[in-house]
């Protein structure tokens, strides 16, 4: 009895962990896109409210795809 016990908790355990690591956030699909405009948009927003940190790692994920472009100078100021 014990034994079922310990293993229907542990079970639980794991499919537990699973679920919540196998899923991704909207901000790691966002940053695995190659959809540059809307990654761009989204860069801004974020830093726009004040999350700077996960705004930088978008930017310097774009920084070489806009090289040469008319944004690039706005992206450049924001990275700064």
């Amino acid at each position: 009895m014990f034994l079922n016990r310990r293993i229907s908790v542990l079970l639980a355990f794991c499919l537990t962990t699973l679920v919540f690591t196998g899923c991704k956030s909207k901000f790691e699909k966002l940053r695995n896109s190659n959809n540059i405009t809307m990654k761009y948009q989204e860069a801004v927003k974020l830093y726009e409210k004040g999350k700077y940190a996960k705004a930088r790692i978008l930017f310097d994920d774009l920084a070489s795809k806009y090289r040469g472009r008319a944004e690039a100078e706005d992206l450049f100021y924001l990275l700064a």
